[in-house]
């Protein structure tokens, strides 16, 4: 006799203290006449264990998830890790490649500010020999007039 969900347990006595078990032969109908009594205590015992060895693949199977869970866990830490120091070192190189820009832009940009001052008092210079050649021309032509 097996443990069968389509083969229940029949108890013989309707009574809550009965002591027997009746089950049918899970072979065939032309053995249903052939009727196992077993005690319902070991019937019961028999259930327990079963129960027991499903709760313990059910914890084996729980701790092997943790472990797998834990690995992967640890691996994808590794991984993020890895991958930050990556990203920082390449933001360091980009760094170091446009400070050395930075330097020749910033030397460049100096020397059109300092171009920009010498155009600007140019500038200023030439407005004013502008105004003395059209005061010597305005003197011209009223000696020119006279």
């Amino acid at each position: 006799m097996t443990l069968d969900d389509s083969h229940e347990p029949e108890i013989e006595d309707s009574g809550i203290g009965a002591s027997t078990l009746l089950c049918r032969s899970p072979t065939s109908e032309a053995e249903d006449n052939n009727i196992s009594y077993f005690p319902l205590n070991k019937r019961i015992d028999v259930i327990g264990k079963k129960a027991q060895d499903l709760i313990e693949r059910i914890n084996h199977r729980r701790a092997m998830d943790q472990k797998v869970m834990s690995d992967f866990e640890d691996t994808l830490m590794k991984k993020v890790g890895e991958t930050c120091q990556e990203l920082k070192d390449h933001m360091f190189s980009k760094y170091e490649e446009h400070g050395a820009w930075s330097c020749g832009m910033e030397a460049r940009l100096q020397e059109l500010s300092e171009v920009l001052g010498r155009s600007s008092q140019l500038s200023v210079e030439l407005q004013g020999a502008c105004q003395t050649l059209v005061a010597i021309n305005k003197g011209i032509q009223q000696t020119s007039e006279q």
